[in-house]
């Protein structure tokens, strides 16, 4: 039942409803309706779909095509139903070799003028399996291990699965977070050493203007590190449970 709103000129009554009503046939049964072909790339992604026409309306179908069809194979084959008509059976077949989505509709040309088109949308998402994690997001908020930057930025102390200094993401403590810190210190050292010998001014600015490591301002990262590797840990426990249910 639908309802029609039909404007007037007449001031009593310048909005009419008017309601259509009527009974729709069924012209085919068509399972599943919609074909969606969702997995990891490198996998075989198949399915079948039964047209069948309803007895009251009988008819062949006579050409299949693809709207796109440049990452579908399907094929059409006629069969004998139970009540002895014809039915069909259509295979679509995934060609994407590579991650993503597409979207096409397979056509059915019959000899019905009642409905000389049936059209079967196709849906496909295909993931790359080396990317289903999602990687752990640094402080600075880029992807992967990198972290917050120590004396001006010259050093960065990563963090997330297997980065060192740093508790991983799997659970499992490394080295303490000061001792880190104090490696780093040491490495600059080592570095503005091997810069004096060759250039003694330039070391002596270098020394000027490295910052001072705060003992309560490193206390603070640290905090702040465990808080985010926290967070980073209960988001994948997160996203595994939701991919198990």
């Amino acid at each position: 039942m639908k309802t029609i709103a039909v404007m007037t000129n007449d001031s009593k009554n310048p909005e009419i409803s008017l309601t259509v009503s009527g009974n729709v046939d069924k012209f085919v049964t068509i399972t599943p309706s919609v074909v969606r072909l969702n997995g990891k790339v490198g996998e075989e992604l198949k399915s079948m779909v039964k047209v069948i026409p309803e007895d009251k309306y009988p008819f062949t179908v006579t050409k299949i095509r693809a709207q796109e069809g440049k990452d579908i194979k399907y094929e059409l084959k006629e069969e004998k139903s139970v009540s002895g008509g014809k039915e069909y059976s259509v295979s679509v077949e995934n060609l994407k070799k590579d991650a993503g989505f597409y979207y096409d509709v397979l056509i059915l040309e019959t000899d019905s003028k009642i409905q000389p088109e049936i059209k079967i949308n196709i849906m496909a998402r295909l993931i790359d399996p080396n990317q289903e994690k999602t990687p752990l997001q640094g402080l600075n908020g880029n992807n992967g291990n990198t972290g917050v930057s120590v004396n001006g930025g010259a050093n960065q102390i990563p963090f997330g699965k297997g980065a060192a200094g740093s508790e991983t993401a799997d659970g499992a403590k490394n080295n303490n977070f000061l001792e880190v810190i104090q490696k780093i210190k040491q490495q600059n050292a080592q570095k503005a050493d091997t810069t004096q010998g060759e250039n003694p001014n330039s070391a002596q600015v270098q020394s000027q203007n490295a910052p001072v490591q705060d003992p309560k301002r490193s206390e603070e990262l640290k905090k702040k590190f465990e808080e985010l590797i926290r967070q980073a840990q209960e988001k994948q426990k997160a996203q595994e449970t939701t991919k198990k249910e």
